[in-house]
Formats: structure tokens, C-alpha cells, sequence
């Protein structure tokens, strides 16, 4: 999709992967000290965090594996002049004890512990959608999970905005058959969710 923006993309990426699990197999960092990028997106796996225990023994877990493998990556992205974006997924109903709720807030204490970086909060854009009414748009895939075409638009909408939102007006290419006026309202959505989240609105 950064591609069919125009922008020169690259990925390092291990399905289902934990920032850890990125980090241990070297390939990401490699990827990155290779330099030239002007932007650097994160991604953690956050479903694989606890099921039980009370909230607070649980987001001390989240910040215990969230934290510092996330600082590791944006000192290297600092090396690099690169600005660094934590790109925040969305939850579903197989993992229903990891809610928005929990995902939000490991990524807004990430956000306040680390100077410069910028969280793209795509679960929270999703969050938005159903809020209005738009659960038909079908955002995931068949297996309720990952994002289907015009979900993962949404996320990358939302990337694109949090680098700048002045931006997202010159992106033409959108998924085959989305008229204009849905395209025009993922836009919007994707600004309405990072003006949330500069807000602390966590839905």
C-alpha cells in the first residue's frame, strides 16, 4: 500500500512475532542500519500477553515486555536519524482478555516514556468505525483476526496521518471497487482517531 503511495517501502516482519522475538533474530535491526528510511513503523504482538490476574499485575507484565525491547529499537531508529512510529493493532474476540482498553494504554505509557515517538493507533480507528455504525465495512478477514484489504488501508491511513495528516489528501490509490465518498470517510476516520488519541480518549 506505501508502495502504491509512491513512498520507497521495505518490511522485516515474523507472523505472529513478538517485538522480542524481532529484535532476537537481527533481521529488523539489520534492516534498519541499513539507513536511509525517514520513518520507522513498530509493531508489537500484544495478544500474546496474559490472560488472567487482576488489571494491575497484568499491565505490569505488559510494560515488562513491552518497554524494554521497545526502547532497544528506538535507540537503534535514533541511530539512523529515522523517525520512529509504534503502530497500534487492533483486539478481537478470540483474545477477548487483551481489550482496546489494555492495548491503548501500554501504547499511551510507551508514548509518554519515550521522547519522539509517535503511536498510530489503527485499534482505535477500528473502535471508531463500529462506534458509527460501519461493522458491515468488514475491516477483518475471514478469520475475524487479521485485517482484510480495506482494514489494513485503515491501518496504514493512520500511519500516514500520524506523520502528518496534511498528507493524506494526496494519497490516490485506495482498494479495487472503494468509491470515493468511503475512501473520503476512512481519511477522516483515521484523523478522528489520532485527534482521540492526543485527546487520552480511550473507548
Amino acid at each position: 500500500m506505501f508502495r502504491n503511495w509512491g513512498f520507497d517501502a521495505a518490511a522485516e516482519t515474523i507472523p505472529g512475532a513478538t517485538l522480542a522475538k524481532l529484535w532476537r533474530s537481527g533481521r529488523a535491526k539489520a534492516k534498519i542500519l541499513e539507513g536511509g528510511w525517514h520513518i520507522v513503523v513498530l509493531q508489537d504482538d500484544l495478544p500474546e500477553y496474559p490472560e488472567k490476574g487482576d488489571s494491575a499485575s497484568r499491565l505490569e507484565v505488559i510494560c515488562q515486555q513491552f518497554n524494554p525491547v521497545l526502547s532497544k529499537f528506538l535507540e537503534l531508529v535514533k541511530s539512523v536519524d529515522a523517525m520512529p512510529v509504534m503502530y497500534m493493532a487492533h483486539p478481537y474476540e478470540r483474545l477477548a482478555h487483551t481489550s482496546l482498553d489494555d492495548i491503548c494504554l501500554a501504547h499511551k505509557m510507551a508514548e509518554k516514556s519515550h521522547d519522539g515517538l509517535k503511536i498510530a493507533p489503527g485499534g482505535l480507528a477500528h473502535s471508531l468505525m463500529k462506534q458509527i455504525g460501519m461493522e458491515d465495512m468488514s475491516l477483518l478477514d475471514e478469520d475475524l483476526e487479521h485485517p482484510s484489504e480495506q482494514g489494513l488501508y485503515l491501518h496504514a491511513l493512520c500511519i500516514v496521518a500520524c506523520i502528518g495528516r496534511e498528507k493524506l489528501a494526496g494519497l490516490q490509490w485506495a482498494p479495487d471497487g472503494m468509491p470515493d465518498s468511503q475512501v473520503q470517510m476512512f481519511k477522516q476516520i483515521a484523523v478522528d482517531s489520532l485527534e482521540a488519541w492526543d485527546r487520552d480518549v480511550i473507548t
